[in-house]
């Protein structure tokens, strides 16, 4: 199909001759932006009208979106769709000649999503709603036609696959591969997903919205890739677009995802897809707009809205899964899928039996506790700026005082040192993980590190780069009951895992790594950062995270709780405190006025 615009050059006469014919209308003709369709809007002397002219080859595609508008008007009346505007004779659509077909709708009021900048949650909140009222209603909607072959169908992804190499530049083909890879892994658990019609493509030029404060949703346009697939996948598609119109993307899948389980309850299999879901139509998007580019270099329409595609994905990778899970749950107040209490009580109970993880000649209770929050000047003058010579300096000089050789860094305490930019996100999504998510054990490198508990070896790695890990290993304890978590070590020597593989067996008390020094721990004073995976480390990133977003904090002590127990410490030594609010905020805002901690989630 050509542009609308040059449609209306050149079948304009006989498209109007067809209006008044067969359907008693007369009026202006303005065309509209249209991927495939030539879209127009109709003034007449009493309204506007939506005109939609098919080639004939999309006639079986136009007949499923006209049998879906008309199901939802039936159905789900306060939903915004159009309705069809039949022609004098009762038909739902007429054809222009043998080439083109004509469908006429009302028309909806609002302006696109794409064009209002920064949307509110509860307008992200209302669209779920819409959402969730339109599929429920299509629940009943049974139409062989809308079973087909659909390159956006979320369960028909695998053809990305052949396309990765067109994506640039280098780091988003490594960020989309990494997403057709999960894709890969899980699509037989994808395949058992509870499936409908759904809309399919509640993107943001197909969203409409009102003008002012409000900015209510006053409408769903274009059903022409509606098909049989996943539920769920409407939720993450709407989410994808949101997200582009927030400073939070994670806030924003949690408020269209609120909404739409309102009107239509997500299973706990559905919910734990969303995100996945969405990075899975981010990464789609950015594909296929690289396949088209290739195709059609001149066409700046294949390239829409990639901008923010990239940004999202960007913010998106490396995320949590598991924890954006738990905040979803929350979200939709539902409880947590797995309470840790279990695998918590278990540790607790095994943990004080068990040799300690560091092998240290003084016991880790008479260890000192160091203050590395905002109220602290250990990692250096300047709080925002972590210097790590000046950090193993005054770390030794408390040390000293103490009369020990080990200092415990606490659990869950908001740190203003983490302004590396690997601790950061992509502006406009620009925050700072600043909540420490283990319990850092401060002793000298080379220090032997024991496994708490029976385990195998889930992954080994050396995260090279300033601020990172260093020498990492993730170990999986599996329980008598067949619960499984993992417990994490972070900063090792390099060379001390050397001989650690997956699949390995290590029985509790086995030496299996040592504390690296500055040259292999990422450049930070030797500690071993100790954090408890309170899921089976297989549901985790393969790097789990160390620090958190703020906002994600909730979830993220769910996921990752305090491991205090496996070290023999009370979690009063152990779990950060506010116990010098005002002057930590004080220090905040001198120090660093962009970086948003924790203080209003006392623990």
């Amino acid at each position: 199909m050509v542009s609308s615009h040059d449609f209306l050059r050149e079948h304009g006469d006989a498209l109007r001759d067809l209006l008044a014919a067969r359907y008693g209308l007369a009026g202006a003709l303005e065309p509209l932006p249209g991927e495939v369709d030539a879209n127009l809007c109709l003034t007449t002397d009493d309204a506007r009208l939506l005109v939609k002219v098919v080639e004939a080859a999309g006639a079986e595609t136009l007949a499923l979106q006209v049998a879906a508008v008309a199901h939802v008007s039936d159905h789900a009346p306060d939903v915004p769709t159009a309705r069809t505007v039949a022609t004098s004779d009762g038909e739902a659509t007429a054809d222009l000649d043998d080439e083109h077909r004509v469908w006429v709708t009302t028309w909806l009021e609002g302006s696109l999503m794409v064009d209002h900048g920064v949307v509110a949650a509860e307008t992200m909140e209302q669209l779920g709603r819409s959402l969730g009222r339109l599929d429920r209603a299509l629940l009943t909607f049974d139409d062989g036609r809308a079973r087909r072959t659909l390159k956006w169908d979320l369960l028909q992804s695998g053809w990305i696959g052949a396309h990765l190499d067109a994506v640039e530049p280098g780091w988003l083909r490594d960020a989309v591969c990494d997403v057709h890879e999960w894709y890969l892994r899980h699509e037989p658990a994808l395949q058992q997903l509870r499936r409908c019609a759904v809309h399919n493509d509640a993107n943001h030029h197909n969203v409409l919205l009102s003008s002012g404060p409000q900015q209510a949703v006053t409408g769903l346009v274009d059903f022409g890739d509606m098909c049989h697939t996943a539920m769920v996948s409407e939720v993450a598609i709407a989410a994808s677009y949101a997200a582009m119109h927030t400073d939070d993307p994670l806030a924003a899948i949690d408020a269209v995802t609120r909404g739409f389980s309102t009107e239509l309850p997500l299973d706990d299999e559905e919910l734990a897809f969303v995100v996945p879901l969405v990075e899975l139509r981010l990464a789609v998007s950015v594909v296929n707009a690289a396949v088209q580019a290739q195709e059609r270099p001149d066409d700046p329409h294949v390239t829409v809205s990639q901008e923010g595609a990239r940004r999202v994905l960007r913010a998106l990778r490396g995320r949590d899964h598991r924890v954006a899970e738990v905040r979803l749950r929350a979200a939709c107040g539902l409880p947590a899928p797995r309470a840790p209490a279990r695998v918590r009580a278990h540790v607790a109970a095994l943990g004080q039996a068990l040799p300690r993880v560091l092998l240290t000649q003084t016991p880790i209770e008479q260890a000192t506790v160091l203050d590395l929050s905002f109220d602290s000047l250990t990692g250096g003058d300047d709080p925002t700026c972590f210097d790590a010579d000046t950090a193993a300096q005054r770390i030794g000089e408390q040390l000293e005082r103490a009369g020990v050789d080990l200092a415990i860094g606490r659990y869950a305490e908001p740190r203003p040192i983490y302004t590396d930019e690997a601790f950061s996100s992509e502006p406009p999504f620009g925050q700072h993980r600043t909540v420490h998510l283990g319990v850092d054990v401060f002793a000298p490198a080379g220090t032997q590190v024991a496994a708490p508990l029976d385990a195998v070896v889930h992954d080994v790695d050396v995260c090279e780069g300033h601020l990172n890990y260093g020498g990492l290993v993730v170990l999986r304890h599996e329980l008598d009951d067949g619960a499984a978590f993992g417990t994490l070590y972070g900063h090792l020597s390099p060379d001390s895992i050397a001989a650690l593989a997956p699949g390995q067996r290590v029985a509790a008390g086995d030496v299996f790594a040592q504390l690296g020094d500055e040259a292999g721990n990422g450049g930070w004073p030797p500690h071993l950062h100790l954090q408890l995976l309170a899921a089976d480390p297989r549901a985790l990133p393969e790097v789990p995270r160390g620090v958190s977003y703020p906002d994600d904090l909730d979830a993220h002590l769910v996921v990752y709780p305090d491991p205090s127990a496996l070290l023999g410490l009370s979690d009063d030594r152990a779990v950060w405190r506010d116990e010098h609010e005002g002057l930590a905020r004080g220090r905040e805002e001198r120090f660093a006025p962009n970086l948003k901690t924790s203080y209003d989630r006392p623990l």
